[in-house]
């Protein structure tokens, strides 16, 4: 029995001191160590939050995305249709329509300049523009939609121009149209006669045979988003910035542009026939879409997302930690020492401050300098602690040299976002082999 007893005994300790059962444990530290990863990844998400609710109440005050559609030319003409009543008269019942006429030719020249505004301690990027819209229409044969020259009221015509954010205009805006001008009144949308409009500006016009220049000029502010929806024949559009990171967005890339570190310069041209929506059409019978759903225009789009990077380098610390304790395991294996489970977590809990020292310094540093500063301070830190619990300088920086090489590694990562796939696959592919190396001798 007492033979039994201490054999079994035996067996447990033997097992205990494997060096596969001890690989087992540490890979169980590493994955506890994940939780206080997710806490830090909660934190960087509820400060991304924090970050759009400063956005938002910046742009609420000053102007959000902007978005511009138009000109459109309403013009009034009536229907007559006559109705039997029960008591066998007929009446004459007369309904109004509108004929919708996009310009013959537009030209629009957008000038921006941005300008960095703060809510505490988040930065936020506005700008104001200066923008001219210009070009003509022509007076339609409206025989094709069975519209009698009678029933038209040329001089009742409105121009209405669809803006996303009419509060942020700056001043008045004047119609040149013709000889004459013309303030715009505020309103657009379906009241007009202009669906999918929600708001704008319109300018009561009369509209005379032949063709009809036009022009006008606004000054807005807004962020991040300037859209130009092409309503011409042939539209074109030109927008001239200093910001020197724009990204450019929707259904037309520029035929031409130019990016420098003072700024940028785009130029769009558009036929008509790339639209989904016709060039003349009325409210009685044809369907018409939204001007936005063909919009083109940049995005002011900032080239380092503070919390976008620190989110993406927290991906990564599952990956940091298995290496690093890997490593440490490797030593133990080819020396003649143990650490202390203890030891793993305090070594771990380092690699996991290292995120928290990145996310909060790059608050006010910005991520490279607080990614630079933040490993600097975990490898001295590791290296020092490393000293003592593996008793030998040598050892202690292979395990700095290592974490040095692994936070390089991924700042290289974030740098190269097309690679990163490729590159992490080769580095795991890497320590594998350097695992199997290193440890191809030892008796399990």
């Amino acid at each position: 029995m007492l033979a039994g007893m201490d054999r079994l005994f035996a067996w447990v300790m033997g097992l205990w001191r494997s060096r596969l059962l001890r690989l087992l444990v540490v890979g169980l530290l590493a994955s506890l160590l994940l939780i206080p990863v997710a806490a830090i990844d909660g934190l960087i998400s509820e400060r991304m939050t924090q970050r759009d609710a400063a956005h938002a109440e910046v742009t609420a005050t000053w102007g959000g995305p902007q978005h511009i559609a138009g000109p459109v030319l309403l013009v009034p003409y009536e229907r007559v249709s006559l109705v039997k009543e029960k008591d066998g008269s007929v009446q004459e019942l007369r309904r109004t329509f509108r004929v919708r006429l996009l310009p013959e030719d537009v030209a629009i020249e957008s000038a921006i300049e941005s300008e960095i505004r703060r809510r505490g301690m988040f930065q936020i990027t506005v700008f104001t523009a200066d923008t001219r819209v210009s070009g003509s229409f022509a007076r339609p044969d409206l025989s094709a939609l069975g519209v009698l020259p009678e029933d038209i009221h040329w001089d009742r015509a409105q121009v209405v121009v669809e803006l996303s954010e009419p509060r942020a205009l700056r001043q008045q805006v004047k119609l040149s149209w013709g000889t004459e001008a013309r303030d715009f009144e505020p309103g657009a949308g379906e009241q007009r006669g202009l669906p999918g409009a929600l708001r704008g500006i319109h300018a009561d016009v009369q509209f005379r045979p032949g063709v009809t220049r036009f022009s006008f000029q606004l000054a807005h502010a807004g962020s991040r988003e300037l859209r130009f929806a092409p309503v011409g024949k042939t539209s074109k559009v030109l927008v001239r910035a200093d910001w020197p990171h724009p990204s450019f967005q929707g259904q037309w890339l520029p035929r031409s542009s130019s990016i420098t570190s003072k700024g940028f310069q785009a130029a769009w041209a558009v036929p008509h026939l790339g639209r989904n929506y016709p060039q003349l059409s009325n409210d009685e019978t044809v369907a018409f879409p939204s001007l936005m759903d063909a919009a083109l225009g940049v995005d002011l789009i900032s080239p380092v997302d503070t919390y976008k990077m620190c989110e993406r380098s927290v991906k990564y610390a599952g990956l940091v930690l298995l290496l690093t304790f890997l490593v440490v395991w490797v030593l133990e294996v080819l020396g003649s020492f143990r650490l202390h489970s203890i030891q793993y977590l305090l070594t771990g809990a380092g690699l996991c401050v290292f995120f928290l020292l990145q996310l909060s310094l790059a608050e006010h540093l910005g991520f490279l300098l607080a990614h630079a500063i933040a490993s600097a301070l975990v490898v001295l830190l590791s290296t020092a602690y490393g000293f003592v619990a593996l008793g030998n300088l040598r050892r202690a920086l292979v395990l700095g040299g290592v974490l040095t090489f692994v936070y390089a590694y991924l700042l290289i990562l974030f740098q190269l976002e097309t690679f990163a796939l490729l590159i992490g696959a080769c580095a795991v592919f890497g320590a594998l082999a350097l695992v199997m190396y290193f440890t191809r001798r030892v008796q399990w």
